[in-house]
């Protein structure tokens, strides 16, 4: 029996925001980042933001997003980003992250007729990661 899964590893932009008032009462809030070396080439990177609102988002000069949001940008990120939100949130705290999706993968899983004290076999992406990459 195969079980899809998706793994999810999470960085988030916490520190190193760079906070300018703008004359509407809003804050624009940057931060500069660079692109997340993956170990397949296969990933999907999202930025992802979750209690910022409202928010007008851009990556390297280009709006992206609206509000509440999560978008994928695996084709726009450039070795070096800037991230510009402008928002009414005082700080950026904790409350950004990129998300790195890896590609679907086949969890093996015993069944009733097999051994009860089989384990899982299915790599992880962490150890993809510490494979020289």
């Amino acid at each position: 029996m195969g079980i899809e899964s998706v793994n999810i590893h999470r960085i988030r932009l916490r520190g190193f925001w760079e906070s300018t008032p703008l004359p509407d009462g809003r804050t624009r809030h940057t931060r500069h980042f660079g692109r997340p070396r993956l170990p397949t080439g296969q990933e999907i990177i999202r930025i992802v933001c979750a209690g910022v609102n409202p928010v007008t988002v851009h990556l390297n000069g280009s709006p992206i997003a609206e509000g509440v949001f999560s978008v994928d940008v695996t084709e726009r990120l450039q070795p070096r980003n800037t991230l510009m939100l402008d928002t009414i949130a005082p700080t950026m705290d904790e409350q950004v992250s990129l998300e790195i999706h890896s590609p679907a993968e086949t969890v093996t899983t015993g069944s009733a007729d097999t051994n009860p004290d089989s384990t899982t076999d299915r790599p992880r992406f962490y150890d993809r990661l510490n494979d020289g990459f």
